[in-house]
């Protein structure tokens, strides 16, 4: 935090631009020190009250929270359900928090449903805990006819979620790939995008995938994946968070007669990346004003 507070006096910037919550808090704690001259704004990628759970000493750290994040001048948010956690939980004001939703590139490719050949699910994902996805591979397992589901990412529930795999007789069915840049591209057909998370800050793998006319099944998780699923236009939310509902949605779903280029074309009018960037552009000039 030294270093970070002697190169912001060296550069004497007009506006200190934090991205992450653990500096967004120090930079709380020591603006105090910051050259007066200084605005300071802070991009909030999580949900507050959730994402200290996973710190090491998760009391400690909302205690801190709690005391300086309502310090922050400015405080962007990814979603209008993250903005309400700052304001019920951290006591931030709404003149504090704006709202501006992360942009996605256009693309003009269409990853559309596969032509006389079985259903292929599709997520994009960290092999960890939060994802859920253990909770795919027991509802999936529930479906009577054959398909395809391909895992991309890595993490260290991969073990875990292979084993999964073996127990519930999926093997000729669920493929791993690993890591993979631009994930989306190796992606030839698609039928549904899955996603079981326990919680999500703004879920960017959801509007990539509603870029590419990919329609949704998600659980309706405390976070920003209502803010992008729209009912029966790119996707469904399970609001009863069970397996079997998933399955039964994913039937659902399967049946429905999305329009894989009119979800397209939502998202990159409701989500533009050149939009988001405006929207960041204007606020930088209008705090320095």
């Amino acid at each position: 935090m030294l270093k970070i507070l002697q190169q912001i006096k060296k550069v004497q910037p007009h506006i200190v631009y934090s991205t992450a919550n653990h500096l967004n808090l120090l930079i709380a704690i020591f603006k105090f020190a910051l050259p007066k001259t200084t605005k300071f704004i802070a991009w909030e990628t999580s949900i507050v009250s959730v994402n200290h759970t996973f710190s090491a000493h998760p009391t400690f750290y909302n205690f801190l929270l709690k005391k300086f994040y309502k310090k922050i001048p400015l405080v962007v948010c990814q979603s209008n359900f993250m903005q309400q956690d700052l304001i019920t939980n951290y006591k931030l004001t709404t003149k504090q928090t704006t709202v501006i939703y992360p942009g996605v590139k256009n693309v003009n490719t269409i990853i559309e449903k596969p032509k006389n050949s079985k259903p292929h699910f599709l997520t994009v994902a960290r092999l960890s805990p939060e994802k859920g996805i253990d909770k795919i591979l027991k509802a999936i397992s529930l479906i009577p006819f054959d398909f395809v589901y391909t895992i991309i990412g890595d993490g260290n529930e991969r073990e875990n979620l292979q084993k999964l795999v073996k127990e519930y007789k999926l093997e000729s069915k669920v493929i791993f790939t690993g890591q993979r840049q631009n994930p989306f591209t190796t992606i030839d057909q698609v039928d549904l995008f899955l996603m079981a998370s326990s919680h999500e800050g703004f879920p960017t793998t959801l509007l990539e995938a509603t870029s590419y006319g990919i329609p949704i099944v998600a659980y309706n998780a405390p976070g920003g994946i209502a803010e992008i699923i729209e009912d029966g236009v790119n996707g469904f939310l399970i609001k009863e968070n069970n397996e079997v509902t998933f399955a039964l949605t994913i039937e659902k779903a399967l049946a429905y007669k999305f329009e894989n280029k009119k979800i397209q074309q939502q998202t990159q009018l409701k989500f533009s990346l050149q939009n988001s960037i405006q929207l960041l552009q204007n606020l930088f000039i209008s705090a320095i004003k």
